[in-house]
């Protein structure tokens, strides 16, 4: 009896072995490609070592392990088409051309997830976040700049190749005899249905209300630099691609938001407004870490410096974005970066926006945009008419590629000395905006510079360079009319990459200048509090004595009254600072406040200590955010 019950025992285990023959085959090619993803971020820490304070080996394996969850996510979704192809109750599963089918489609989707993991191991660097959506309309914009990444992370095809020979040798292993046993409909249909529930919760990343997100990963560490060590590329684009439209928020009633918070501006209500020419000057990532007004063994911005004295400037300045196409939209138009997707690639790029040309052109001012780049570059030239800029010049109105640098566009000596030509035939008062080129990745100088000064860092060199070109400008300019009459904003879109692990921070990443220069010294020297790139456009208005209703989520630095709050938002975390502490917000509620200054690396989290500060500063962030969001989906940020 025994005997008979152990061998129907067996027969029925053989049987339901069987019947999960394809099943199984799934299970291991899906277990080789979650290999691969943990390979490949292990890959990723790698090679941006630097830009994660991990502590020990195990403390890598610990923040892999969480991945895990992820990772499975991420898998499933881009897998889901390979999934349904094996689990689909038929026999033609056992057709030789249905495998190759599945096989065609195994490599094809795992393939192109693979290459957008790996193109984020040189790319992370630059956006200190996960690559998302709207990045590939950036990609899309600077295709030109591909030839010039290959070359630079060559390691990074190798790795792909490899890869993909080591998915092809473990696929091939995965080809298993199938059993002679019939498959049954009816059991089939039953591991298809279960099969299909099981993979469905996996990629919600468990039962949970609502499936796992990208900013989940936040919960896994008390540290939010090492978040992007347990996220991966697949999931943010994935959910980026969902998020293009904004959820309009209802934090706070509508009287006490406006009680908080309000865009609308308007400093002089009469008298005649001065008809003063507008140059803004933005360096491409001028971050204040490479700058030796605050660092002065660098030897990297001399002009800058002297540039320092002579101007007006708040202690404390900070960027908006950690990108070029978010920095220039709070720069022109006074709107802070709180999406994902920058404005001009966003479903809100068709929205009315009164950035500063357009305040000044209607006011009779001539307005340019210059930027060396290549035709197209960062939709820079579409969000310029966007925000009013009559004109938009770029490599192709330089007409000189003798000067191009090859990758970027136009050196930034010749571009500046054509800028300030151009300018110089233009009837006063005009409004110009001219945005530098060469201290951007990969930090390239003209031969000769290289030559002047061959002991430099690349990215100190860069900057050395573009001081030069700066400092160039101003000669030219000052032989000018127009110069007399001019007023100058410096600053920079965002910084740019990071060696100091103190600007490495949450507070440290957006530290760049923000200066303003008057040739006739009516306003100079530094004052205390908060500068941001929202700020530059109404006090540009309020210098101008402009006396007209203006919208704008900066303040005029000249105005005693200001709040001197800076707002940010990256990898799904909201922040707010003011002159003591930061606080971080991640939609939903506080997950952080710290004193910055003292607590660098914010490791002494102060929200259950500190609640005056915590409510003062998570309201102020809320009203911010909901006037944002509303503003952005009705289109009313004008």
């Amino acid at each position: 009896m025994l005997y008979f019950c152990a061998k129907l025992g067996r027969r029925h285990m053989n049987q339901i072995l069987a019947n999960l023959h394809f099943f199984k085959q799934l299970i291991i090619r899906l277990g080789i490609m979650l290999m691969i993803f943990t390979i490949l971020k292990l890959i990723f820490f790698v090679f941006n070592m630097d830009l994660f304070p991990v502590e020990s080996g195990g403390q890598i394996f610990g923040l892999l392990f969480y991945a895990l969850r992820f990772d499975i996510s991420a898998l499933i979704y881009i897998n889901s088409l390979f999934i349904i192809l094996s689990l689909l109750p038929f026999p033609i599963r056992e057709n030789e051309v249905y495998k190759k089918t599945q096989k065609i489609v195994f490599f094809i989707i795992n393939g192109i997830a693979i290459i957008f993991e790996l193109v984020d191991v040189g790319f992370y660097k630059f956006a200190f976040r996960r690559t998302i959506g709207s990045d590939l309309d950036l990609f899309s914009n600077t295709a030109s700049m591909i030839p010039g990444f290959i070359t630079e992370y060559w390691f990074l095809p190798l790795m792909f190749l490899i890869i993909m020979a080591l998915m092809y040798f473990f696929y091939k292993r995965t080809n298993f005899e199938k059993p002679e046993e019939n498959f049954p409909k009816r059991i089939q249909i039953s591991i298809f249905i279960t099969g299909s529930l099981l993979f469905l919760i996996a990629a919600r990343g468990g039962l949970q209300l609502r499936p796992i997100m990208p900013v989940a990963a936040f919960q896994y560490t008390d540290d939010s630099r090492l978040a992007p060590l347990i996220n991966n590329t697949c999931l943010n684009l994935l959910f980026s691609a969902q998020q293009e439209f904004l959820e309009e928020k209802k934090y706070l009633s509508e009287e006490k938001q406006n009680a908080l918070f309000t865009t609308k501006r308007q400093y002089h209500s009469g008298g005649k407004m001065k008809q003063k020419n507008v140059f803004l000057i933005v360096l491409e990532s001028f971050g204040q870490e490479h700058i030796s007004r605050y660092h002065p063994n660098l030897k990297t911005t001399p002009f800058l410096d002297s540039l320092f004295e002579k101007s007006f400037y708040l202690k404390q300045s900070y960027a908006n974005a950690l990108r070029s196409t978010k920095g220039i939209v709070s720069i022109t138009s006074g709107i802070p970066a709180l999406m994902n997707a920058p404005l001009m690639f966003s479903a809100y790029q068709s929205n009315r926006i009164d950035g500063i040309a357009k305040l000044l052109g209607d006011q009779g001012y001539k307005t340019s945009f210059f930027h060396g780049a290549n035709p197209g570059s960062m939709g820079f030239e579409r969000f310029s008419k966007l925000s009013g800029f009559q004109e938009y010049h770029d490599r192709l109105d330089f007409n000189n590629d003798l000067e191009y640098d090859g990758q970027w566009g136009i050196w930034d000596d010749p571009l500046f000395q054509y800028s300030a030509n151009q300018v110089n035939e233009y009837q006063q008062p005009f409004c110009a905006l001219m945005f530098s080129l060469t201290s951007h990745h990969p930090y390239k100088t003209p031969d000769w510079f290289e030559k002047e000064h061959p002991n430099m860092e690349p990215i100190h060199r860069s900057v050395r360079y573009t001081d030069y070109a700066l400092q160039s400008f101003f000669e030219t300019a000052q032989k000018m009319d127009w110069y007399e009459n001019t007023i100058f904003v410096i600053t920079a879109d965002h910084i740019g990459q990071s060696v100091d692990n103190q600007y490495n921070t949450r507070n440290g990443r957006y530290k760049i200048p923000i200066l303003i220069f008057d040739p006739k010294q009516e306003i100079r020297g530094q004052q205390k509090g908060i500068a941001e790139q929202i700020d530059i456009m109404p006090t540009v208005l309020d210098l101008l004595d402009y006396n007209q209703p203006f919208a704008s989520f900066g303040e005029s630095m000249l105005d005693s009254s200001r709040t001197n709050l800076s707002v940010q938002f990256n990898s799904d975390i909201y922040q707010i600072l003011d002159e003591n502490y930061l606080l971080l917000f991640d939609e939903e509620k506080t997950i952080g406040l710290y004193k910055y200054k003292t607590d660098v690396f914010l490791q002494n989290n102060l929200m259950d200590i500190d609640s005056i500060n915590y409510t003062i500063l998570e309201e102020s962030l809320k009203a911010r955010i909901q006037v944002h969001h509303k503003g952005m989906i009705w289109n009313e940020l004008y």
